[in-house]
Parts: structure tokens; sequence; C-alpha cells
């Protein structure tokens, strides 16, 4: 037999994300069918509701690109700005019509031809920076979750639960990259196995780089707000008013599902996540499955305006690279 056989666990799990990936899509043309006078209002919306989103929308990219810049530098390579901007960009659009994650290949790929950084050590940086913020986003979380019922003597009670779950596995991976050598790590996983080793060598490089990791721990939780700003005015544009903090709790809360990441640019996935958080406030499912759904089409116009515009600049300059070695 040609090629390389599958095995059964693998086969299982491609045919789990096939079925999960079909039912996001059969979920939605329900909700698009039961929902087409809400979309058909989208038509009345302000334009300039459209560039405050759109806006929005560009600075959390900005900030995630610097973010990139930060954490390449601990390993000693500068990038240009057309670098660091446009690779975030080409690998959020390559994201959208490849399959779950590929945009970090093709990033991967770029770095490995124009400044020889290997893919193990980029596969450290990932790990590494994860873990970061994971962290982050569950300690803000839980934390935001407390301010809120102080503020408000609401109780958020699932999703003070899931940000509590959330935390205590955060810190126990966190944990075990700072206290375990990756020699060590042997699970029956060899998947989760490898994870483990690259987080841990990766956190090795931001140990001895703790200023480095202030300024993108800094940036992220910039980035979290700028998100959860983004989100809010998604809701303004329905004539939904809600509470500011809960939208953060909720931004912070998502970025989880790049953990999951099984369809692509975690279409649908995102957006369920953001429903399904939303109702345990007073936000009901369809107009959080709208405004999410807003966020996500600007989201997708600006990534592929300059994600088309950088990818032909970024291809061009490997490809010298190539001939020219």
């Amino acid at each position: 037999m040609k090629g390389k056989k599958l095995r059964f666990s693998e086969i299982i799990r491609r045919y789990a994300k096939n079925l999960l990936f079909l039912s996001f899509i059969l979920l939605t043309v329900w909700f698009l069918h039961r929902n087409q006078e809400k979309f058909y209002a989208l038509r009345d919306v302000a334009a300039a509701d459209i560039i405050v989103l759109s806006g929005c929308t560009f600075f959390t990219f900005l900030i995630m690109s610097f973010q990139f810049k930060i954490l390449m530098g601990i390993f000693d390579i500068r990038l240009k700005v057309a670098e660091w901007f446009g690779l975030t960009m080409v690998n959020s659009m390559i994201n959208y019509y490849m399959p779950a994650r590929a945009g970090i290949i093709a990033r991967a790929y770029y770095l490995k031809n124009r400044y020889g950084f290997s893919y193990s050590s980029y596969l450290c940086l990932l790990a590494g920076s994860y873990i970061i913020i994971y962290l982050i986003s569950s300690f803000m979380a839980l934390g935001i979750t407390v301010l809120y019922y102080l503020s408000s003597r609401v109780f958020l009670n699932t999703i003070f639960y899931i940000a509590m779950i959330l935390v205590i596995i955060t810190i126990i991976s966190f944990i075990i990259v700072l206290k375990i050598k990756p020699e060590k790590i042997n699970i029956c996983s060899q998947r989760f196995s490898a994870i483990l080793r690259n987080a841990i060598s990766g956190f090795s490089y931001f140990h001895s780089n703790l200023k480095s990791v202030l300024i993108v721990t800094v940036l992220y939780i910039i980035f979290i707000i700028a998100s959860a700003l983004r989100l809010y005015w998604a809701f303004r544009i329905l004539d939904i008013q809600p509470d500011f903090m809960v939208i953060i709790i909720i931004q912070s809360l998502v970025v989880f599902s790049m953990f999951i990441s099984i369809t692509p640019g975690n279409l649908f996935l995102k957006e369920g996540i953001i429903g399904l958080l939303a109702t345990t406030s007073s936000i009901t499912l369809p107009e959080a499955l709208l405004a999410a759904s807003i966020d996500r089409l600007i989201s997708i116009l600006v990534v592929f305006v300059f994600g088309l515009a950088y990818s032909k600049y970024l291809l061009k300059g490997i490809d010298i690279k190539i001939q020219g070695s």
C-alpha cells in the first residue's frame, strides 16, 4: 500500500474534526435562516460605525504584530516594519483558506529562508508564548469577573468557574515548564510531549529576557482590551449596550479557542464561544452571534486587504533569498 498508513486514532480525529466543522456550518445556516430580518437590518449600518470598527480592528492587528516583533527580538532577530506587521497579516490571511494554523507554518518558512531561524526554535517561541498568553488571559478573566461582581453585585458563576479551572490548568502548566527538564518529558501522547518540550525550551529563552516578556505582557493586555472594544462596538451597531467589563471577560476567554483550532481561522468556533459565554450575562445568543459575526466580517476585510498586499512583497523576498543561496 502506497503512502503513510494512518493510525486508527488519527482517522477518528480527522473524522471528528470534519464532523464538527460540518456541524458548525449547519448551525450557522440554521441561525441565518432564523434571523434573516436582523441580518437585513445590517444594510442600514452607518459608514461611521464601519470606519470606527475597522480602525479598532487595524489597531488590534498592529498590537499583535508589534508583540511578534518583540518576541523575535528575544531570539536576536530584528525584523523590519514590513516584516513584523506583514507577516502577521499574511499569517492571519492564510489561516482563513488553508488548514487550521497553516499561517504559522508559512511564517516559520519565511523566517527560516530569510533569517535562518530554525523550525525547532520557532516552535519553542510559539509554545513558550502560548503559555504566557494563556496565563494572562485566565487571570484577566478571573480578576475582572471578581471586579464585576464587586461593582455590580452580579455574580457570573459559570464564567467564574470556567476562569478558575483555566487558571489552575495554566498555573500547573507554568510550574511544569519551570521545574521539569525537556528530556524528562515522556507522556503516552507524543504530540503533547512535543508541545511540553517546546514550551520548556522556549521558556528558557524568555527567562533570560524578562524585560521583553514584560513588554509582551503589557501589549497582550492592551490587545485584549482593544479586542473587547471591537466587539463592544459591534454590539453598539446593533443598538445593544453590554457592560464593557463583561466583553473584556469574554475576549479573555475566547483566546483559548486557539488551542482547539479545528476550523480555518477558528471560523464559527470563535463566534460560537462568544455566543455561549455572552448568554451567561444579560446578552441573548442571537445578539451575541450577530455582534461576533459583524466583528468577524470587518476582521476578514482588514486581514485580506493587508494580507494580499504584503504577501506579494514577502514572498518576493523569499524568492530572492533562495536564488542567492
